[in-house]
């Protein structure tokens, strides 16, 4: 893969607005609120080129050349809201909710450049402490779907909604170790998350299992 830029290209140009509220309605509960407006221009963007047969270097290779412009622009939209709950000394809850309006798939052809993203995102974190030395914590998410600007027949140009749910235990047998235990993703095998958009290769994240031991010194 090669990567041609330019001496036209210019700086990216970007437009915020935004505005947040945050409020601590209680000692164990807080709030927060944001709404936001970008606006951008002059995007930098990668467009793919078509593939050449190069002899030399030897061996034979592909060459995938990518050549880089300014040609895109386009808003973003949307706000956030999260809340911080602790029920009691040991048990902690926040959840988070996003909502994105997102435009930045055109550039000065009217061709599609970007993907507009996940229109929505939950997540819900819970933090439970039984005991000093003991942390149970559980992540869970979901992602709304999107499509890609694909054309391809071998990647695919819709992302389905999914949801994760990720869980830590760890236990601290003394003051300087800590043993944890981590699952990520545990509801499915694998789901599609992300479609790198040059040339289309999918990025599928699987169940995973993992150990860690920690000492401080």
């Amino acid at each position: 893969m090669s990567l041609f830029g330019s001496r036209q290209l210019d700086p990216e140009e970007l437009i915020a607005y935004e505005i947040g509220y945050r409020a601590r309605l209680s000692e164990r509960f807080s709030v927060d609120a944001t709404l936001f407006h970008y606006d951008y221009d002059r995007i930098l963007n990668g467009i793919p080129g078509t593939p050449v047969l190069e002899t030399e270097p030897w061996p034979p290779h592909l060459l995938l050349p990518i050549n880089f412009n300014n040609a895109a622009s386009g808003a973003k939209s949307g706000f956030e809201l999260a809340a911080d709950w602790r029920p009691s000394r040991q048990w902690r809850l926040r959840l988070a909710y996003s909502y994105l309006d997102s435009d930045l798939n055109r550039d000065d052809n009217g061709d599609p450049v970007y993907t507009d993203g996940s229109r929505q995102q939950v997540s819900l974190f819970s933090s439970w402490n039984p005991r000093e030395d003991l942390d149970v914590d559980l992540w869970w998410r979901y992602v709304d779907g999107n499509e890609t600007n694909l054309v391809s027949l071998s990647s695919p140009n819709k992302i389905d909604p999914y949801s994760s749910l990720d869980l830590r235990l760890a236990w601290r047998p003394r003051e300087d170790l800590e043993l944890s235990l981590v699952g990520a993703n545990l509801l499915d095998d694998g789901h599609l998350e992300f479609v790198q958009e040059a040339y289309g290769f999918p990025v599928e994240v699987e169940r995973s299992i993992h150990g860690q031991v920690k000492w401080s010194f």
